[in-house]
């Protein structure tokens, strides 16, 4: 079924919940380019398809002036009682979409550092025993999407930018996407940017209605998200918590920047992301999600029934 369509991009939903199956319209997008850019791209796309072959033969099944390749959206069909709160990444590791689940490892198959992120912070938490990494991972999809996780909030997960990149030094991360479509300023990528923000505005809408907030884990996804008042974001303002915002459109709406480039880590001179996101969560003098004022009666560790 499709979920949206630009024009220029458009999303489909598969069989499995977390994954979509997406077309971006080549022949549109470099429509107004001379061919030396389009040449340049197809160019870079030799060197970005195989620096993860292995997944790229399959998240990447067919290219030529539809590029059709699968990225991840976790948004549950469910709702509860808890407000809605949007984790708001950059855009999708290569493996973690081949693999079907967001964050599903990182390094040599370790548990990736995001999900004791959220437990250490208060907002998630799965309470897994020991078990092989991908049964674990198996579980967190199916526990988020039937809402059986100890939160204060009803959890959805949603990437900014669809297209996938591998975790290499050169093509990693958005900005990694950026380079191959020709650089952050390209008309190209602008054109990309205004194709997904319409479709994670729309998203954002349905799911947050009528007061959820989004973490915005990017730069991008703050600035291009964030109302026409609303501070720039600032590396120092987001890692001490200090930007306040909300979504375009929707005053009820609040925006969280956090960043994401110093997960876990704290020491002189740093912060530690974890106990930025519980303070703004958890306090009551920051711009963050107010659920935590408006259910401070639940006990931690009990869920409210979900209903569809």
């Amino acid at each position: 079924m499709i979920q949206f369509n630009s024009g220029l991009l458009k999303t489909e939903t598969t069989n499995d919940p977390v994954r979509l199956k997406c077309t971006l319209n080549l022949k549109q997008l470099f429509s107004s380019a001379s061919d030396s850019e389009r040449k340049k791209f197809d160019a870079r796309w030799h060197c970005f398809f195989h620096a993860d072959e292995s997944c790229h033969s399959e998240i990447f099944p067919q290219k030529g002036d539809d590029l059709i390749y699968f990225s991840e959206h976790l948004i549950p069909e469910v709702i509860d009682d808890r407000p809605p709160l949007l984790l708001l990444l950059g855009n999708p590791a290569s493996h973690s979409v081949k693999a079907g689940m967001f964050f599903s490892y990182e390094g040599k198959q370790r548990e990736h550092r995001f999900w004791k992120l959220l437990s250490s912070a208060g907002i998630l938490d799965f309470a897994f025993d020991e078990e092989p990494l991908d049964e674990r991972n198996h579980k967190r999809k199916e526990r988020l999407l039937s809402l059986s996780y100890d939160s204060p909030f009803r959890i959805g997960l949603a990437v900014f930018i669809t297209f996938p990149s591998p975790a290499s030094r050169d093509w990693s991360g958005v900005a990694g996407v950026e380079t191959l479509f020709l650089g952050a300023k390209s008309k190209a990528m602008k054109q990309i940017i205004a194709a997904e923000k319409k479709r994670i505005l729309e998203c954002a809408t349905n799911f947050l209605s009528p007061d959820g907030t989004i973490i915005c884990f990017n730069k991008l996804t703050w600035d291009e998200l964030r109302s026409s008042g609303d501070p720039k974001y600032t590396r120092d303002g987001a890692m001490k918590g200090s930007l306040e915002g909300h979504l375009e459109g929707n005053a009820s709406n609040p925006l969280v920047p956090c960043s994401s480039d110093q997960v876990g880590k704290s020491g002189k001179g740093k912060y530690n992301i974890a106990e930025v996101l519980r303070t703004l969560t958890l306090n009551p003098g920051h711009n963050r999600p107010r659920a935590c004022i408006r259910h401070s009666g639940r006990r931690r560790g009990t869920r409210p029934r979900a209903r569809r």
